[in-house]
């Protein structure tokens, strides 16, 4: 599966048709907006290439799908939508995009963009998941541009930089790659190595630990509020307040909430809303129960926004 957005030359092909017939101020919009999808990806810092659900293996299912991606300040993918795309792919490219991770000193952030991850089927019995193989085919070199190390003390990181068998600057093939998968599970199981290109024909290699880890591994990660809505199992809808209700009030709620890994809504913070509502929007959720989320395959508590709409009856 590869990972990306529109390029230049087909975004060309996409608004050639439809570009005399746009209006001066429409042509800034089009412009514009593909710059800033064009800019978002090559800012990206770190990527994570999503699973192919089972299901869409056995049925055979291949396609693109699009989502709008909003970054935060940091960098980070806060929430993400799904704007397009077979539906039996759709969860696994959103779980993927809420690890994505830009870089806040090369763009102005926060910013909303696009996002298109093309599923594709392997070929002729091979493995579904991505291979390093695949991102670093037989033949490529690149040139290690940096190595970071996450999760670890000073002392164990600098032990495992000191066993890998490639260093910042050195180049990196196939083999070379293999050769650092292999160094790296000898030193510890848990640890994941990403492997990221860039056009100028460099690599970042990033070494982290995986959730299970010892260490600071995540045991807690933020899911934007439109993926979170979609694993909602079981909603208690609020009791308007009476008191509300004589007075006209109206409005929404909004409440952080951390869900623990049996699905079940733990602490909750009101952010804003009428503190009339807000008791009654807090009673409700707390009654809520979510799909459990998975990270790298083992239940973890998640950090989103609720919102809660109260809306009198006309």
């Amino acid at each position: 599966m590869t990972l990306g957005m529109d390029t230049d030359a087909q975004l060309a092909q996409h608004f050639a048709g439809m570009w005399p017939h746009l209006d001066e101020h429409t042509r800034r919009l089009v412009a514009a907006s593909q710059v800033k999808r064009w800019n978002a990806q090559s800012n990206l810092l770190h990527s994570v290439a999503p699973k192919y659900p089972q299901a869409a293996r056995d049925k055979q299912i291949e396609g693109a799908v699009v989502l709008e991606v909003h970054i935060d300040a940091e960098g980070r993918v806060s929430d993400a939508k799904v704007v397009g795309g077979p539906e039996e792919l759709r969860s696994a490219a959103l779980e993927a995009i809420l690890q994505w991770h830009y870089s806040p000193q090369a763009m102005t952030l926060p910013a909303t963009t696009q996002v298109t991850m093309d599923f594709k089927l392997p070929k002729d019995g091979a493995p579904a998941e991505p291979q390093f193989g695949d991102v670093l085919p037989e033949g490529k070199r690149v040139t290690l541009g940096s190595i970071s190390v996450e999760g670890l003390t000073p002392s164990a990181r600098d032990e495992l930089l000191q066993r890998l068998p490639v260093h910042q600057g050195d180049a990196l093939d196939a083999s070379g790659m293999r050769a650092v998968l292999a160094g790296v599970r000898a030193f510890d199981e848990h640890l994941r190595v990403i492997l990221n290109l860039s056009g100028d024909g460099s690599g970042v290699l990033r070494i982290h630990l995986a959730a299970g880890g010892s260490g600071a591994a995540p045991t807690e990660i933020r899911v934007g509020s439109n993926v979170q809505q979609a694993k909602l199992l079981a909603k208690v809808q609020p009791v308007y307040p009476t008191e509300a209700k004589v007075q006209g009030i109206e409005g929404a709620v909004v409440l952080r909430a951390i869900i623990d890994e049996s699905g079940k809504v733990g602490h909750l913070q009101v952010l804003s809303g009428d503190p009339l509502l807000a008791a009654a929007a807090v009673d409700a959720v707390r009654q809520w129960q979510y799909q459990t989320t998975l990270l790298n395959g083992d239940p973890a508590a998640v950090v989103t926004e609720i919102r809660v709409n109260f809306t009198l009856a006309k």
